[in-house]
């Protein structure tokens, strides 16, 4: 299985105008702003399983029909809970596996969730054994990174381009204002369903060959695509590989280092102790404000709740007394808090765990800037 984030729109592979117009004007729908992770999973036997779509900011989940799995929160990103509820809906669901009758090895990469998931004595009772891809490595081992997700994003622009001409010609399709309607939840999972319909089984076998995860007897390094092939080279040198391919593969988040995470280059806030704000209330003012801020960390704490309780993405999921523990300090619900303060000030926020080296990130399309926290057994410090 694998994830890939989207936004609901996609830049656009050419220029898409009315004929003779002389004036071209960027038109973006209303859900700019909107995103979805799409998750695949696919099997040796060569069959592509139910997409699972979680879909970002909602509590509710949205009437989609299609051979789809459905799942709602409010960052549009994977948490532990996301992943037991797919396995139980994508994998445990199958004939094969149900009541556990066949085991099964499911390959996930390093982030975050999916390492609590790798332990999980839940899943192992359901004969479903993890195994994690190293860091750095998916671009090499995961098939579906290898052979087939780039073919969904492709497919997906095509679809988004084809939306947006079309509606350019049919004032049904658009707004007041004259700009193309914002997508829906079920096209999005028509075309997600669309493409997943395209994928043939031998497709999916040329994927996991092309990552050589196949029978022993089946191995063969001829089917492998260049850069895993490349290191059965008895005369391989690394700079050459690097040279080669390093450039195709994201590098692995640095490990931390809490030693380091001192001052000048780090702000540290008080302790969290009776009569003092938080520690990630503090980091984020400090981000926001600067360093010398004309209010306190209570204040701006408080300012932020006020305006979370206006924020209607909020209002279905949230209550009075939820508030009032985030304005006294008794709640530091990192999620909520981070998703807030990205939309009142226009900021992206990346957050680090020292104990993985892990980041969630709370992103802002248009950020004018970038937040880098890191937090060590729940405390946080700020990155200057």
């Amino acid at each position: 299985m694998d994830e890939v984030p989207r936004y609901f729109e996609t830049e656009p592979s050419s220029t898409i105008a009315k004929r003779g117009t002389r004036e071209v004007l960027m038109r973006k729908a209303s859900s700019s702003h909107k995103r979805f992770t799409v998750t695949f999973t696919i099997s040796m036997a060569g069959e592509m399983l139910k997409p699972h779509l979680l879909f970002a900011k909602l509590k509710n989940k949205p009437a989609v029909e299609g051979s789809v799995v459905v799942d709602v929160n409010m960052t549009g990103m994977w948490s532990t809970d996301t992943i037991i509820s797919f396995i139980n809906d994508t994998i445990a669901s199958r004939k094969e596996t149900t009541f556990s009758r066949q085991p099964v090895l499911l390959i996930i990469d390093s982030y975050g969730p999916h390492l609590k998931v790798a332990e999980s004595e839940r899943l192992k009772k359901m004969n479903i054994h993890v195994c994690i891809v190293p860091p750095n490595l998916t671009g090499i081992l995961q098939p579906l990174d290898v052979a087939v997700n780039r073919s969904f994003q492709q497919s997906y622009g095509r679809q988004y381009d084809a939306y947006i001409s079309n509606a350019l010609e049919n004032p049904s399709l658009q707004t007041k204002a004259g700009n193309p309607k914002t997508l829906t939840y079920q096209m999005v999972a028509d075309w997600v369903c669309q493409w997943a319909k395209t994928k043939t089984k031998e497709d999916i076998a040329h994927a996991f060959a092309t990552c050589g995860l196949v029978r022993k007897e089946d191995f063969d390094v001829e089917k492998l695509h260049p850069p895993l092939r490349a290191l059965y080279n008895d005369v391989l040198e690394i700079d050459d590989w690097n040279d080669a391919y390093a450039e195709e593969f994201v590098e692995a988040p640095v490990p931390v280092n809490v030693d380091l995470l001192t001052a000048p280059e780090y702000f540290i806030p008080e302790d969290v102790i009776d009569g003092h704000p938080n520690s990630y209330w503090q980091c984020l003012r400090r981000a926001v404000l600067g360093r010398a801020p004309s209010i306190t960390s209570a204040e701006f704490r408080s300012n932020s709740v006020e305006h979370m309780k206006s924020m209607e993405v909020l209002a279905d999921i949230t209550d009075d007394a939820y508030f009032a523990d985030l304005a006294s300090g008794a709640n530091c619900d990192e999620e909520y808090i981070a998703y807030a303060i990205t939309e009142i000030h226009n900021v992206t926020i990346r957050i680090q765990s020292a104990e993985d080296s892990s980041y969630r990130t709370f992103e802002q399309p248009d950020a004018t800037t970038i937040i880098d926290l890191v937090c060590v057994d729940s405390f946080y410090v700020l990155k200057l």
